[in-house]
């Protein structure tokens, strides 16, 4: 850690290298290497924004280490500290520090709802929704991820990716080639419409219902099963014309396909839906 003040910034990034190491080893000596050497308030006096791009992937990597493991999450007031530094290095122009900045919110976001709101007051909700428009898949899916973490949480944090047109930029991820990011955007739709009237009105009025129920037909379960969810939550909050619209969609041939897997949640959702219908 004294080595941190070097004026050379190979021998720096070693030294961090090494303490990012030990801290990804387990949360007990991430927990030690904070409170007994405070690693944060050192990491946070670098000028990180003179270094080289090699260099800030290393630091973005050791921020990802101090902020993945969330049994036991370190405490909010250190989250707070970290936040700033990883908005500036969510704003630089390499994807690979932008994908470990998204990482380590992910994390973030994956714990309480006073976590979530750390994550929306740091303002960084509108600059990662854009970016499920990016093309760039694993870009794609560490924004998916942080989102839908913030979907998990109240009511009026929900309402913060909906201001942020969320279910304008969700469509791309929902039409990918790649399994898992379909699945994460409708993980992040069916938390969205566990919500408010309001909010499951949204999404109907979003024009994504047939990539809802297309959903609902994919060859791999776990997504049919956050399609399935998703589409449950509509039918359960929605009106009749709403239940209209999603049987004029074509929903209940896929669900009563759905019935007859092997998955007894699955089944269970499944039949449900078409009680509700």
């Amino acid at each position: 850690i004294n080595l941190f003040s070097s004026p050379s910034d190979d021998l720096v990034e070693q030294a961090l290298w090494t303490i990012g190491n030990v801290i990804g080893d387990s949360p007990q000596y991430r927990d030690l290497i904070i409170n007994q050497y405070g690693i944060i308030d050192h990491l946070l006096a670098i000028d990180c924004l003179t270094k080289p791009i090699s260099f800030l992937r290393t630091e973005v990597w050791v921020i990802v280490n101090l902020v993945r493991c969330k049994t036991p999450q370190i405490s909010l007031e250190n989250i707070q500290k970290l936040i700033p530094r990883i908005v500036e290095l969510l704003n630089t122009h390499d994807n690979t520090i932008k994908i470990g900045a998204l990482w380590a919110l992910t994390y973030i976001a994956d714990c309480s709802e006073e976590y979530i709101q750390t994550v929306i007051e740091c303002g960084v909700v509108t600059t990662i929704v854009p970016l499920l428009s990016s093309h760039r898949y694993r870009l794609m899916l560490a924004a998916m991820r942080v989102l839908g973490n913030v979907a998990t949480g109240t009511d009026a944090q929900t309402d913060v990716l909906l201001t942020n047109d969320i279910l304008i930029h969700i469509r791309f991820p929902l039409m990918h080639h790649k399994e898992n990011l379909r699945r994460m955007a409708l993980w992040c739709l069916s938390n969205i419409t566990v919500g408010t009237q309001d909010q499951v009105q949204a999404v109907f009025h979003s024009g994504l219902l047939n990539r809802i129920i297309e959903g609902l037909a994919r060859p791999d379960l776990k997504t049919c099963k956050e399609a399935l969810y998703t589409i449950s939550n509509m039918i359960t909050s929605g009106s009749l014309d709403d239940a209209m619209d999603i049987i004029n969609a074509g929903a209940v041939d896929p669900l009563v396909q759905l019935m007859m897997t092997n998955d007894i949640p699955i089944v269970t959702a499944a039949i449900h839906a078409l009680k509700s219908l």
